[in-house]
């Protein structure tokens, strides 16, 4: 899938996302639980809010400076879905 995406916290601290008029492809299978399920939902050209509990997300673990049990919001377009 290629996708223009803003990933943040509940307290609203961004921890990722692409810039400007950048996108990002990833092969879907890699990515979380979250996504997997929710990005086949919208059209090429869509957008959507995704608000992904913990145990769709990275559950227990701490990953970069997302912390343990965090649940996960994204801003995500998606440009391609190949």
């Amino acid at each position: 899938v290629t996708v223009k995406y803003k990933g943040y916290l509940l307290d609203g601290s961004v921890f990722d996302e692409t810039s400007g008029s950048s996108s990002a492809t990833f092969p879907l299978y890699n990515l979380i639980e979250g996504w997997q399920e929710g990005i086949p939902l919208l059209k090429t050209g869509g957008k959507g809010t995704f608000f992904i509990p913990s145990y769709l997300g990275y559950g227990p673990s701490r990953i970069g400076t997302i912390p343990a049990n965090s649940v996960l919001i994204f801003e995500i377009e998606l440009v391609k879905y190949q």
